[in-house]
């Protein structure tokens, strides 16, 4: 724990438990979430500090219900928080003794007030889990308590579901779900399911997915097939296009599981459409964007091609996918254009676009895409530094009096330099100056680049070729810079890219380039990790690996620069850090500029020649 709040050797009895007050402390608390009802018994113990009994009662049932909980686990409860100096409470801290009293509390509580069942459950959960030996007991207790949460919008919202699914997961540990007990479940759960209404909002569906995924409904699969579908079409006649999404999925699993392959054909197809009205809704809104909206056609394409061949006729589903793409490829157009209009005013890049369309249309598919790793040259670390120096120098007096300031995009500074005045000896402040005007100048390359070659080549590429993932990882398999091991993960990526999922593509690449910085280090002989405090080996992260001197040797000094400028360096897009830390919004990752670029940017280290020149003659061979 992060710092002790009772006596561990203090014994305590049924008579404490009785005597805490926890009736009234539930009573404070919002009766079916477990963060409430901790934070009340937590403000309770901390009142009662003078009362070393009643405050440590207080304290271990705000700790037991402080824990993490995933219910699908057979151990189901962890450390909220965790740190260097310590962690919040977990079962593995609880004495013999603290384990008695919690056994003797759950036996002589009565669900007397509201929360009473969430906190009994909990207990009889915790102890059958910690007590040596187990007793079945206090199984049977939980799984009454869990079932006693009512199981609607009100519950579900907090942690009404979650108790459910693990009095599931406890009633197959026990054997519980083959006898009576199961039975009274899975009917509590089917007249859940049919009491929903769409006034409930998603409440159906999680029902039904919570029965699917614990094998219950088999006898009424009909049934809850049907009601999903019917409700799948009421949400999105309404506009409710995810909802609609989401219960018509849902309805497909079922329709499959009866066998009935031709009603979960037209409930996927239903889904598909659904993205194409939620598109067409997009253009018609207050804020269009053939952007967005291409994004959602693409959805119903993938959605519609997960249709088997034998069941495409009877939707039309050729015809459909045909249109559909005419519709993407025209989105996408347009797209480009908004973007352009968007982000580069007076600046005409339409030479730009129209030599990347030429140089991949009319050619192979593998030809095509290595014409558009081609495309734009390797930035040029020296290059890129005589620019700076040269803009910094044209406009001194902004440089000389005023420090620059980078803000993120929550507004938050992340990087400051202090005013250069370039010298003929350049110093400290004077390099931070000329590193930030890098950046600055990379982020205009970036955008250029992205929005006059990168997107309207892969818009010809996908307009002319069809693309396997199974093609990316072949390729990717044959490029000597992607590690062993690591092809199928940049495969996926770069394939997710093309399919526009950029999004996955970013948070698939973002770690994989690490490693393969690190690979290629580690194969040239050098030491890629250190010795923290502790005596424990710790890989260094990309930005450290980056900054080792071998680094341009091994890579090459221009792949290393873009990789720093893109991935590491504060005050620039920082790709890996924002990705690890999850700093980017659903709109930077699918639509920014900096994921296509480092999308893009990957396609060309896979096909471009690539050979490790100081390879460490000891290293392991017959991979």
């Amino acid at each position: 724990m992060f710092h002790p709040r009772y006596p561990s050797d203090l014994v305590l009895t049924e008579a404490d438990f009785t005597d805490c007050g926890w009736q009234d402390v539930l009573r404070s608390a919002d009766p079916w979430a477990y963060s409430s009802i901790s934070n009340a018994f937590r403000k309770a113990a901390s009142d009662a500090e003078e009362n070393d009994r009643r405050a440590k009662a207080l304290w271990l049932l705000a700790d037991a219900c402080s824990m993490t909980f995933s219910p699908d686990r057979v151990e189901p409860f962890g450390p909220r928080f965790s740190s260097p100096g310590g962690s919040s409470f977990s079962p593995d801290e609880l004495t013999a003794n603290d384990t008695a009293f919690l056994a003797s509390a759950v036996t002589s509580m009565e669900s007397c007030v509201l929360g009473a069942h969430l906190l009994k459950a909990r207990l009889a959960d915790l102890v059958w889990l910690v007590q040596e030996p187990r007793s079945g007991k206090f199984a049977l207790l939980a799984i009454d308590s869990y079932r006693a949460v009512p199981l609607n919008v009100e519950t579900w919202l907090r942690d009404g579901l979650d108790c459910w699914q693990r009095v599931l997961v406890l009633a197959r540990l026990t054997k519980v779900a083959a006898g009576k007990h199961g039975e009274e479940m899975e009917a509590s759960v089917l007249q859940a399911f049919d009491s929903a209404t769409e006034e409930h909002g998603f409440l159906a569906v999680k029902l039904a997915g919570l029965m699917r995924a614990n094998g219950l409904g088999h006898d009424n699969a009909l049934r809850v097939a049907t009601r999903l579908e019917s409700l799948g079409h009421a949400f999105a006649g309404q506009g409710e296009f995810h909802r609609g999404r989401s219960y018509l999925h849902e309805a497909q699993h079922w329709f499959m599981s009866l066998g009935d392959e031709s009603h979960a054909t037209a409930t996927t197809a239903a889904e598909a459409e659904c993205w194409i009205r939620e598109a067409e809704c997009r253009l018609s809104s207050a804020d269009p964007s053939h952007g967005v909206a291409a994004t959602f056609v693409e959805k119903a394409i993938q959605t519609y091609r997960t249709i088997p061949n034998k069941r495409r006729e009877t939707h039309d589903v050729n015809e459909r996918l045909e249109h559909l793409q005419a519709r993407l490829r025209d989105f996408g157009k347009r797209a480009v254009d908004e973007l352009t209009e968007k982000d580069g005013p007076g600046i005409d890049i339409s030479h730009l676009v129209r030599r990347a369309r030429e140089a991949v249309s009319g050619k192979g598919s593998i030809e095509a895409l290595t014409a558009l790793s081609n495309l734009v040259d390797w930035s040029n670390a020296h290059e890129s530094r005589d620019r700076a120096i040269e803009i910094l120098r044209k406009h001194p007096i902004p440089a000389m009096l005023f420090p620059a300031v980078t803000m993120n995009r929550d507004g938050r500074v992340v990087a400051k330099s202090p005013p250069a005045h370039l010298g003929d000896t350049l110093t400290k402040s004077d390099e931070t100056a000329i590193r930030d005007r890098m950046l600055q100048e990379y982020g205009i390359h970036a955008a250029l680049v992205t929005q006059g070659t990168i997107l309207p080549a892969l818009e010809v590429l996908r307009f002319e070729h069809r693309i396997r993932e199974i093609e990316f990882i072949e390729l990717a398999s044959q490029a000597a810079i992607v590690p062993p091991g690591r092809s199928v993960l940049f495969g996926k990526a770069l394939f997710a890219g093309y399919d526009g999922d950029f999004a996955t593509a970013l948070h698939l690449l973002s770690p994989q380039i690490e490693n393969m910085v690190r690979f290629h280090l580690n194969r040239a002989g050098v030491e890629t990790t250190h010795l923290d405090d502790k005596g424990i080996q710790v890989e260094k992260g990309l930005s450290s690996l980056l900054s080792l001197p071998r680094s341009s040797e091994v890579l090459g000094s221009d792949v290393k620069f873009e990789l720093e400028l893109l991935f590491t360096q504060p005050g620039g897009a920082n790709l890996r850090n924002s990705v690890a830390h999850g700093l980017l919004s659903d709109a930077e990752t699918a639509f920014g500029v900096y994921p296509i670029y480092a999308w893009w940017l990957t396609i060309k280290l896979v096909l471009s020649p690539f050979w490790n020149p100081v390879s460490s003659d000891t290293e392991e061979t017959g991979e």
